[in-house]
């Protein structure tokens, strides 16, 4: 493998990494998200089905105590059908009493069917009272059972969204666990690079080190480690470049950086020479690829760094 072709691999390692981390993150923000809402929705219907059942017990009550009433009613309905008719066994036999008695009596007996009246009016509103509590019970039971079911149906739903999100966990487990068995081969593989590097810089019969000819190609970076980005190309000579780092950075004449591209799939694009440079930006001259052959067409927002170890 090129170094070229593993530089791309490690950051497309790296990139799925990032990827995954932040899917795990956004499934773990839906399954708490899930968890409060149904958490929150369940105490709201607890809380709404004992006041429901407070206010039926309340019901039954007066349910109860109108059933009496009207029992009541119909009582006292039956005492005054007596009575009324004791009076008026009392005045068909009184009729050779006096006429003060006569009147007494007749008044009682007006006063006797004012009052049945009256408590014929009274039962009939007490058994429609009744009726009333008994719809209103109906509707409030019928309201419960029906927040009830809409209850064990998010509850399903939200077992059904739990095991999503248990098999998409597992699923970015097993993916990092892929990416940490990529990375180990990345380490393995640089490791080998550079015990190859020292044999061809240590042997007489090796090859030259990379740095000793001295060639208009060879890489020259600066003395620390700096990252920026392609501003400008110029529109006459897309060689030619600007740059937002400077000689704050260490960035100065003659010094090399990296291009790379990290979208819409990391690649590596060539190098740069410094042309010159200012305090916050420089120009440069993309030159060719590291490695090999011709350098690639450069973009604005291309990345530029002093090494590609920092793309790790």
């Amino acid at each position: 493998m090129s170094p070229p072709k593993l530089l791309e691999g490690v950051s497309v390692m790296n990139v799925i990494g990032k990827i995954l981390v932040i899917l795990n993150l956004l499934v773990a923000l839906v399954v708490a998200f899930f968890i409060v809402i149904v958490n929150r929705t369940t105490t709201n219907w607890k809380a709404y089905a004992e006041a429901r059942e407070r206010e039926i017990k309340s019901l039954t009550i007066s349910l109860e105590t109108s059933k009496e009433t009207e029992a009541q009613e119909r009582n006292e309905k039956k005492l005054l059908m007596a009575k009324l008719k004791d009076t008026n066994s009392t005045t068909i036999t009184s009729v050779g009493a006096k006429d003060k008695d006569l009147q007494l009596a007749n008044a009682e007996k007006e006063a006797l069917k004012l009052q049945l009246q009256a408590a014929d009016i009274n039962a009939k509103k007490a058994q429609e009272d009744v009726q009333s509590y008994i719809k209103l019970a109906a509707d409030r039971l019928k309201a419960i059972e029906d927040r009830e079911a809409a209850i064990l149906a998010e509850g399903a739903r939200y077992r059904d969204e739990k095991k999503k999100t248990t098999e998409l966990r597992e699923l970015v487990d097993r993916q990092q666990l892929r990416n940490e068995s990529l990375e180990q081969e990345y380490r393995k593989a640089q490791l080998k690079i550079q015990e190859l590097l020292a044999q061809g810089t240590s042997g007489s019969g090796g090859p030259a080190p990379v740095n000793s000819a001295k060639k208009p190609n060879d890489p020259n970076p600066p003395p620390k480690m700096v990252r920026g980005k392609i501003e400008k190309i110029h529109k006459d000579d897309r060689s030619l470049v600007q740059i937002d780092v400077g000689l704050d950075q260490g960035v100065d004449k003659n010094h090399t950086l990296e291009v790379i591209r990290l979208g819409p799939e990391p690649q590596y694009i060539g190098m740069i020479r410094i042309i010159d440079a200012d305090f916050h930006s420089a120009r440069g001259r993309l030159i060719r690829g590291q490695f090999a052959g011709p350098a690639k067409t450069i973009r604005e927002g291309d990345q530029v760094v002093s090494s590609l170890d920092m793309v790790k």
